[in-house]
């Protein structure tokens, strides 16, 4: 977690409630700037991870998007489930000025499994009927369904367009292929 000032008293007022959550496997403090927040590693970047993800976008957290999800978790397959909000400011612009046409929805859901499997892939398809939507960049299993999923065609046929006349020889093909 980040606590955005140098004001140590008020993150710790902030923070501490979270230790409450569950158990605390690990902590450590420091004062930094932001740019030290993530630390680099020396590694090499070769422009793509390893992780297997899923993900769709929800207008509400209601109980069958909770009762699929706990059926994910139980699997026991996952690293990891997100949840983040989208909502808000997002929704404000029009859905067809962007290549980002998801502006209804308010809640952005992820999941990571370390590598792909067929426990966590069955659960995941299960959660799909309670999401509209998806984020190629955060969705490792491609196919044209879920291409669909996350273009509206109009934008889908404004993303080829622009393809076809910036990228002809395909170099940039490290996303869902558009063309």
């Amino acid at each position: 977690m980040v606590f955005a000032g140098d004001d140590t008293e008020a993150a710790e007022r902030a923070l501490v409630p979270f230790l409450r959550v569950g158990p605390v496997l690990g902590r450590r403090a420091a004062l930094v700037p932001y740019a030290a927040v993530v630390t680099r590693t020396g590694m090499q970047h070769m422009g793509h991870q390893g992780a297997h993800l899923h993900n769709g976008f929800a207008v509400h957290l209601d109980g069958a998007l909770g009762d699929r999800l706990e059926a994910l978790v139980a699997t026991g397959s996952g690293a990891m489930l997100q949840i983040r909000s989208v909502g808000g400011a997002i929704n404000d612009v029009d859905a067809g000025t962007t290549a980002f046409a998801h502006r209804h929805q308010n809640f952005s859901v992820t999941a990571v499994a370390g590598s792909p499997s067929v426990d966590f892939d069955t659960a995941w398809e299960a959660v799909r009927p309670s999401l509209d939507g998806l984020c190629p960049s955060f969705e490792t299993a491609f196919s044209p369904q879920r291409l669909s999923e996350a273009c509206a065609p109009a934008t889908l046929s404004r993303r080829r367009e622009i393809k076809r006349d910036v990228d002809p020889d395909n170099v940039f093909d490290q996303n869902f292929p558009v063309a």
